[in-house]
This record gives structure tokens, sequence and C-alpha cells, in this order.
């Protein structure tokens, strides 16, 4: 998950820094997000999906495997 957020959100040329900015979060919380060390809220989890493309679900699903 990780690499494919850091990957998408490269293709958009945004940096960590940007991505906290719009989602009004600090760039701490983003990279933590970002790395998978922090799971987002599911309201969270929709703004990235918003931002960059990518399926909210992907912050959950590994989690459960």
């Amino acid at each position: 998950m990780s690499e494919e957020l850091k990957e998408k959100r490269s293709n958009k040329r945004f940096t960590q820094s940007d991505m906290a900015k719009l989602l009004e979060c600090s760039e701490t919380y983003y990279s933590l997000l970002e790395t998978g060390k922090m799971t987002p809220s599911v309201a969270m989890a929709k703004k990235i999906e918003r931002l960059l493309g990518v399926e909210w679900t992907i912050f959950f699903k590994e989690k459960i495997n």
C-alpha cells in the first residue's frame, strides 16, 4: 500500500507537505499514513481517495489479512 500511495502522490507531483495541507493534517500524520504506520479514519481515507484516486478501502484491507 505504501508504495502505491507514494507513486500516486508523486505522479500528481504532490509532496507530503502538499498532501498534508490539502488534507488539513500535519506532515507527520500524513507520513505515518503513507508508510502504513497509522490507519486513517474512514473520512480521511475518502479524502485521500479523492485526491489520489486510490480506493479508500486500501487502508483497511491489509490490516485484515
